[in-house]
């Protein structure tokens, strides 16, 4: 009888044991990134400086992006963002370049959650993070981390071409045919908004996101955040 139990208790051992190990393998490929979506593309860019006030290269490989200045990494990163793209531009219309990265990371919250949320599960999910370059401190500062894009993005770029100055009326008529928001906002934010793109004629600084479907949305910073304008 002690045989027979100690049989099916070495047996259960190695059950729990192949168990495990065939979890801990699971848990290194789903967190290395190879179970990602097949919709999203991945880009290696290499941004060149084009002023003394920026870093001098910014570097997306690997799915990781770096940022140099005088030979020395200043930014970097973390390991579990997997970075799809990466665009250096003056997105908000103040003056100095931001860096936008269209990435999947870790949780939607990261390590500051809304009060209401208990649990963010540690899963993958795609995010659009916009970081402030400040030159005199050689620092990257995140200003807009959207918890949830709103879409499944398979890549972004920037508008170039087209004139994109828009005067109060067509932002409001955006509003009105049901703007969708990456990040909530008042009505007074959107006044403010609405005043100051009138003061940008000839604005080119606009996002344009392909979803899964190759369908295009363009996107303007408007008060704090990104604003579909399509």
């Amino acid at each position: 009888m002690s045989g027979t139990i100690n049989g099916k208790r070495w047996t259960a051992i190695k059950a729990m044991t192949v168990a495990a190990a065939a979890a801990a393998v699971f848990a290194l490929l789903y967190y290395s990134g190879v179970f990602l979506p097949g919709f999203a593309s991945w880009h290696e860019v290499v941004i060149s400086a084009e002023t003394e006030d920026e870093p001098d290269e910014i570097v997306l490989k690997n799915r990781r992006l770096s940022a140099y200045k005088d030979g020395e990494c200043i930014f970097k990163t973390p390991l579990l963002c997997r970075v799809q793209n990466a665009i250096f531009t003056d997105i908000d219309r103040d003056g100095m370049k931001e860096l936008i990265l269209l990435n999947f990371n870790i949780g939607r919250y990261g390590d500051h959650r809304p009060f209401w949320v208990r649990f963010d599960p540690p899963v993958f999910r795609q995010h659009i993070y916009i970081y402030d370059y400040d030159p005199a401190r050689e620092l990257f500062r995140p200003i807009w981390m959207a918890s949830d894009i709103g879409m499944e993005a398979s890549d972004m770029e920037k508008d170039i071409e087209k004139d994109m100055g828009m005067e109060a009326s067509e932002i409001e008529a955006g509003k009105s045919m049901g703007t969708k928001a990456l990040d909530t906002k008042t009505e007074k934010d959107m006044e403010k908004a609405t005043s100051g793109a009138k003061k940008r004629p000839g604005d080119k600084q606009v996002l344009i996101l392909t979803d899964r479907h190759g369908m295009q949305t363009r996107w303007m910073w408007i008060s704090f955040g990104l604003r579909c304008v399509d």
